[in-house]
């Protein structure tokens, strides 16, 4: 067992040690050799069964002449000489026509054929004899022989035929060469083409390997950039596209990053720098209070920071769950537009709702719902001056309910629109920090509606902009 097993290795080291190339190109010449080879095999099988058919058939029709010359000799009482009639008989092959007398012992005959006494016996009765080969090993082709009986009906002898130069090797090499050149030019064709579509083959994976290890070495840039309508050019667009979601969410980690310490700089800064003036005793008494009233509301603010990412995290990770169940739909509206009723009185925001008499039932969690119109409202109330009508309102079709947030204040910018769900953007530049806002508002809005199969749509014209929202109708009550 250890000869097998050692040499089990040895190949498999040989034929794992090469390249995927090599492998897949040696592959395609062995097959194209057991094939070349099969067919050469079959086809010799096939003209050695053809060649000792055309000898048999051969022998047959030579033994039915011979004997018919023989059968006229008889008749005309020339008896004493067939071994020599047979001598005018000339054919264009191999075989040799002999005549057996069998009223003398078979041993006194001089005759380079031998029959077996079972054969003789059975010429005797006047039945055909045929055979594969000599049994004295003189002449191993075919061989047929024929009854020959005398004018009383008794047995004569017989008329023998058989191959005198059954050499199949030299039959067999003839042909053999006769289709080796042709099989070699197949051979040949079929080496070169095995090659190229080795190479075809394993030129995307090279070239696949070479942005693997591009990767590797952090260059995120680089594509295979093949074009193939192949399983091959399947696997190299989905690869591509793989790159590009990592680049984009390695682009977004470090981003995400640079923001959060962006965003956390501040208020901790601000926060620092009062607790000092604080310690050092520089600040006035009377003053305190309101330097110790801005540390509370930078603390709040990083509290909603660090809320708000934490709440995100959970939304793009799958871990926030919703709770689904039918409620009404004015019942979110009302809560937005009353939770921001005092920053709007403070802004001389204007707030209105437009919503249905009826009660409206939606399927969704009404907690998040609440939420997302919350933010909604809120921020057309901080981001409009003073002045600005800000409406609520709900528009109801067959199926759907759309949540909408219109305001009649300043447009935003084209390159700032398609923006606004990002995390930590915010489009009015001019606004300074020390509100509550952590800018990731839009962006857990999206999530809550990407959970609930929907998605914030913003429109906006000369006079006014809409950010809307649907949910699906249900007849169930609340």
């Amino acid at each position: 067992m250890i000869i097998p097993a050692s040499l089990l290795n040895v190949f498999k080291r040989c034929h794992f040690g090469l390249s995927l190339r090599s492998r897949l190109f040696g592959s395609y010449v062995l097959v194209v050799v057991v094939t070349v080879l099969t067919t050469l095999l079959v086809h010799l099988v096939g003209v050695q069964r053809n060649m000792l058919n055309r000898i048999r058939k051969d022998a047959e029709v030579i033994a039915v002449d011979a004997r018919t010359l023989l059968q006229q000799r008889v008749r005309l009482g020339e008896t004493e000489h067939l071994s020599r009639d047979l001598l005018s008989l000339r054919y264009s092959t191999h075989h040799e026509i002999l005549f057996l007398d069998l009223r003398i012992s078979s041993q006194g005959q001089e005759s380079a054929f031998r029959l077996t006494p079972e054969q003789i016996r059975g010429l005797a009765h006047g039945i055909a004899v045929r055979g594969k080969s000599d049994p004295s090993g003189k002449s191993p082709g075919p061989f047929v022989a024929l009854p020959l009986v005398d004018n009383l009906g008794q047995s004569l002898g017989a008329v023998v035929v058989y191959h005198a130069q059954p050499n199949f090797f030299q039959y067999l090499l003839r042909a053999a060469q006769s289709v080796f050149g042709s099989l070699l030019i197949a051979l040949i064709t079929a080496s070169v083409a095995a090659f190229f579509l080795a190479r075809n083959l394993t030129l995307p994976i090279h070239r696949m390997e070479s942005v693997v290890q591009e990767f590797a070495h952090g260059r995120l840039s680089v594509r295979t950039e093949l074009v193939r309508s192949d399983e091959l050019g399947f696997l190299a667009k989905a690869f591509d596209q793989m790159a590009e979601d990592l680049e984009k969410n390695l682009e977004t980690r470090h981003r995400l990053l640079s923001d959060v310490s962006h965003e956390l700089s501040t208020p901790i800064s601000t926060i620092q720098a009062t607790l000092e003036a604080v310690l050092d005793g520089v600040l006035p008494e009377k003053e305190q209070r309101q330097y110790l009233q801005s540390l509370l509301d930078q603390s709040m603010h990083l509290s909603h920071i660090v809320s708000d990412i934490t709440e995100l995290a959970r939304f793009e990770s799958g871990d926030m769950s919703l709770t689904t169940s039918p409620f009404s739909a004015q019942r979110p509206v009302h809560q937005a537009v009353d939770a921001a009723r005092v920053l709007a009185e403070r802004k001389g925001v204007i707030l209105k709702t437009s919503l249905p008499e009826d009660e409206i039932i939606v399927t969704g969690d009404v907690w998040r719902i609440t939420q997302v119109m919350k933010n909604l409202v809120m921020n057309a109330v901080q981001h409009n001056p003073s002045g600005t009508t800000v409406w609520a309102t709900l528009k109801t079709s067959v199926h759907s309910v759309a949540f909408e947030v219109t305001d009649y204040g300043p447009r935003i910018a084209e390159c700032d629109l398609v923006r606004l769900s990002e995390r930590f953007y915010k489009a009015d530049r001019s606004r300074t920090r020390d509100d509550s806002r952590s800018g990731l508002g839009l962006a857990i809005v999206a999530q809550i509606l990407h959970q609930h199969a929907s998605k914030l749509h913003v429109v906006q014209n000369e006079i006014s902009k809409t950010f809307s929202f649907t949910l699906s109708r249900t007849e169930s009550q609340v």
